[in-house]
């Protein structure tokens, strides 16, 4: 990935990425180059994809028995995983040229239940155009969506949320929509974009 996302994320104290995994050079052999404007170029999808990847990384930790916390590892199956996520060549059947605005959620998380949930979420109070709104907007689906997560029966869910895992997922989620210049996520680079959505979900804070 680019230099400034990685080095945001590993500045964070979140993330951690081994060898090969935050390489450019690495992910650059992984995507289709043919399928790069559709996200905007090149740079912009090696980030979606290295950004899927500590999403990944994040999401298989958080659901291990045995917890180390932070900062989770990021390695390079991760970013295998997230290249199959993100780039494509099963020509344009993939992502439309223009793609609409539904279309962005599947840009934001890597799972398609999140996707879901996001969406449900944003039904309930307007549509998903509330996302333009900007950050505060996706920092309360993120807080609704932890309400549920507490609700759940499950004590892996429960454990889930309880290593903020689901707050790490969306601090992912901000860095997709302001890769991906999506509005009212756009003028601020990853670090400021990171440092904010950090604050306003209690990250900056000890994680471990």
């Amino acid at each position: 990935m680019t230099d400034a996302a990685r080095g945001a994320l590993q500045a964070s104290g979140l993330f951690v990425f081994l060898e090969g995994a935050g390489d450019r050079k690495v992910i650059e052999g992984l995507v289709d180059f043919e399928q790069a404007n559709r996200y905007g170029g090149l740079h912009p999808l090696i980030d979606h994809i290295g950004i899927a990847a500590a999403e990944f990384a994040v999401v298989e930790s958080g659901v291990a028995e045995e917890w180390s916390g932070y900062p989770v590892s990021v390695s390079l199956r991760h970013v295998r995983m997230a290249s199959l996520k993100y780039d494509c060549t099963l020509g344009d059947i993939c992502v439309p040229f223009v793609p609409s605005e539904g279309l962005i959620l599947d840009r934001v998380a890597v799972l398609s239940a999140d996707i879901a949930r996001i969406w449900r979420i944003l039904a309930q109070h307007g549509g998903i155009a509330k996302l333009n709104n900007g950050p505060s907007e996706l920092h309360a689906v993120v807080h609704e969506l932890e309400d549920v997560y507490a609700g759940h029966p499950s004590d892996a869910v429960r454990q889930f949320l309880a290593r903020d895992c689901v707050r790490v997922q969306g601090l992912l989620w901000r860095m997709q929509l302001t890769t991906a210049s999506h509005p009212g996520f756009v003028g601020v680079d990853p670090e400021e974009a990171l440092q904010d959505s950090a604050g306003a979900l209690g990250l900056l804070g000890d994680s471990g």
